[in-house]
Parts: structure tokens; C-alpha cells; sequence
């Protein structure tokens, strides 16, 4: 009996000889294909049918197959996974006028790249960095490190709207003018630890339903006051007619701007509204390393826009890393736990809620949880 893949090569030239027409990628045929199929199992025999479409488009890098894996093996490992240039982290300036789904809509299409999510949503009217996760990236959305995010704002004062924001429903005027003097002052009490009300208009939930669907339907429901933190809070701009001006904010995740501008103007006695917001910064990326949609089609329409695309290791590099052996790479990358003593960790305190990036021969693995009881590092996620 031949073997999986002598039955393939063997398949493979008789096809040649009888068919001139074949649905698989051109430059292989029926038989090597399911020659390579019969080697592997599940997950990795896919992978391996589809990098054969990826070689006529660039983008296939190579796949090893985990040694002694066969048939009927269904050990999952870093060997066996394709490596894919839509793999990363793309940061784009979000336009003004258009969701951040529309966003990641667009680079669907672009980059033909079907995964992709983003980190913290910009309302139409905001623009600026948006990073955006691709392919695996996408699994790193739950586990990203609290980090601060930056904004410049336009605000109003003597005005109120149901939405915060220049976009909304007027509910109230006031003509009484705000001096600079009165405005620093009372941007003194927004910094550091404060407690907000999230707006109405929002994305948070209550009962299964967003709260801006319950607005939008006339209901109004009390919210609880959240901690966040502004971190700094700079007065950049102010208009002569005690009005407008713009604000410099670097402040936690979960921090709403446009309220910040509300209860500025309440304090002041005033109302105030936000009526332009940019993002500078989020994720540890700035505003610098961003692209516009057009400057990513042009680049993709050159074939260069791969270049722009960071590691997934990038989106952690608050995590301390901890570099294994080729044998520990493979026993981590099948979810097994890696004992501390036989790492570099050895002899380290801990506190059980440190997290790490995990470096194989080959680069980045994924991220690995420290389990005091065991003595162990755990998996927390594989890339």
C-alpha cells in the first residue's frame, strides 16, 4: 500500500496525462495536493491547501510541520501554523464623518483580510489613530494593557445638547462670557482621579440594550458615576469671546471627552459642549505613525503596505519577555505549562498576576500568566 504522499505524487501524474483543466492553484495539481493533505490533520491540513493559493500571491511564508505529527495527531503547535503578511497591527487616521466600522470595513476590502477588529470605537464626529488588529492580532482585543490615550478637543461654552456634543438636540443657551482666568481655574478640579456620568449616547449596556438605542427612543436611565483618571489636562486654545477654545487631554481608557466638556461647562455655570475631537495617541501609538485610507490603498496598490503592518508583539510591549528553548517553545505552543525554575524566572518573587511575553527560537509565541500554586507559567494566549 503507498503511502499518503507516494500515493499523491503517483495520482499526481496520472492526472497530468488524463485531465487538462484542474480547479486547484495553477503550479500544483489534484494529487500533490491531496498528498500534502494526507501528512497533516484538521487545522494544519487546511492551512497547508491554502498556502499553496498563497504562493501565487506572495504572502505565504512557509509552514513546518510539528516533528512525529500524522495523521490523527491533533496537537496544535506554532510549527504548523501559516504566517501571514495580514497578520499585525495597522494604525490609520480615521476620517472625520464615518464609523470605525466603516473603517475596518474599508480594510477589509483593501487588503482582502476578512479579521479584523479595532481597539476603542471614535464616534463619526472624532477623528485620528485607530489601531487596528489584524488576522491573530484580533485575538489580543480582551487582553490589551490598560493604557492612557490622548485627544485634542474643540469645546463650546453656553450650550447644552442631549448629546454632549455639537451634534445634538439644543436644550440650553447661555450668553454670559467665561473669562481665561475663571477656565483655568476650573479645569483644576478635572485632573487627576474624578468620577463621571456616562452620557446617554453611548455603547454601554443596561438590561441587554445600548444606551444610546434607549435614547434615541426618548428613555432615560440613572447611570452610575465611573472612576477614570486625566492625567493631564492642557487649556491649548481660548477665543477672545470668552466662547471657544481647544483642549489637550491625556487621560485612562473609558474616559469620555465630550462629558468632560459638559461638565466643564457645569461647573462654570455655563454648559459647554464638545464640538471636535482628535485622537493623538492610544495604544502606545501616536498620531505619526498613523496613515490616512488614501495613503493605505496607494501603498497596497504598490504592494507596500505589508511594510506598515507592526508584530502582534508590538501591542504588548509593556510585558516583560521571557526567551525559551526550542523545547519549551514546542510544549508552550501545545498549551502545556512551563515550569519556572527551568526558565530565566528562576528564583524571582512573584505576585501571580504577572504576564509575559513568551520568546521561541523563532520569535514571538503569545502571552504566558504566572500560576503561583503550580510553580508554573501558563498559557493565557497563543499567536
Amino acid at each position: 500500500m503507498r503511502s499518503g504522499l507516494a500515493a499523491g505524487i503517483w495520482r499526481s501524474r496520472r492526472e497530468r496525462e488524463t485531465s487538462k483543466t484542474s480547479p486547484v492553484p495553477e503550479g500544483s495539481s489534484h494529487g500533490e495536493v491531496e498528498g500534502l493533505l494526507a501528512l497533516a490533520y484538521g487545522r494544519c491540513a487546511r492551512e497547508l491547501f491554502w498556502n499553496i493559493h498563497r504562493k501565487k500571491a506572495g504572502t505565504y511564508e512557509g509552514a513546518e510541520l510539528h516533528e512525529g505529527m500524522g495523521a490523527g495527531s491533533r496537537k496544535r503547535t506554532a510549527f504548523c501554523r501559516k504566517r501571514h503578511s495580514g497578520n499585525g497591527v495597522l494604525i490609520i487616521d480615521k476620517p472625520e464623518g464615518i464609523t470605525s466600522f466603516d473603517v475596518v470595513y474599508r480594510l477589509r476590502r483593501l487588503t482582502g483580510q476578512r479579521k479584523i477588529g479595532h481597539t476603542g470605537t471614535l464616534d463619526p464626529m472624532a477623528t485620528g489613530v485607530l489601531p487596528l488588529l489584524l488576522g491573530k492580532a484580533a485575538r489580543a482585543e480582551s487582553l490589551l494593557p490598560e493604557t492612557w490615550k490622548e485627544y485634542e478637543a474643540g469645546f463650546r461654552l453656553g450650550e447644552e445638547t442631549d448629546t454632549e456634543d455639537s451634534t445634538g438636540k439644543l436644550l440650553s443657551q447661555c450668553e454670559r462670557a467665561v473669562s481665561r482666568e475663571e477656565l483655568e481655574k476650573a479645569l483644576e478640579s478635572f485632573r487627576g482621579d474624578i468620577l463621571q456620568v456616562p452620557p446617554m449616547y453611548s455603547a454601554l449596556k443596561r438590561d441587554g440594550k445600548k444606551l444610546y438605542e434607549l435614547a434615541r427612543q426618548g428613555i432615560v436611565v440613572e447611570r452610575e458615576p465611573r472612576p477614570v483618571t486625566v492625567y493631564e489636562l492642557e487649556l491649548l486654545e481660548y477665543g477672545k469671546a470668552g466662547r471657544e477654545g481647544r483642549l489637550r487631554i491625556r487621560c485612562s481608557a473609558g474616559t469620555y471627552v465630550r462629558t468632560l466638556c459638559a461638565d466643564l461647562g457645569k461647573a462654570l455655570g455655563v454648559g459647554g459642549i464638545m464640538i471636535s475631537l482628535r485622537r493623538t495617541a492610544a495604544c502606545g501609538f501616536s498620531k505619526k505613525e498613523a496613515l490616512t485610507l488614501e495613503e493605505a490603498s496607494a501603498l497596497q496598490k504598490e504592494g507596500l503596505l505589508s511594510g506598515r503592518i507592526l508584530p502582534v508583539e508590538y501591542l504588548f510591549r509593556e510585558f516583560s519577555s521571557l526567551r525559551v528553548t526550542e523545547a519549551q517553545a514546542k510544549r508552550f505552543c501545545n498549551g502545556g505549562e512551563l515550569d519556572l525554575h527551568r526558565t530565566t524566572l528562576s528564583g524571582k518573587q512573584f505576585t501571580g498576576e504577572e504576564r509575559f511575553r513568551v520568546l521561541g527560537p523563532g520569535g514571538f509565541l503569545g502571552l504566558g500568566k504566572v500560576d503561583l500554586d503550580a510553580g508554573s507559567l501558563k498559557v493565557l494566549k497563543l499567536f
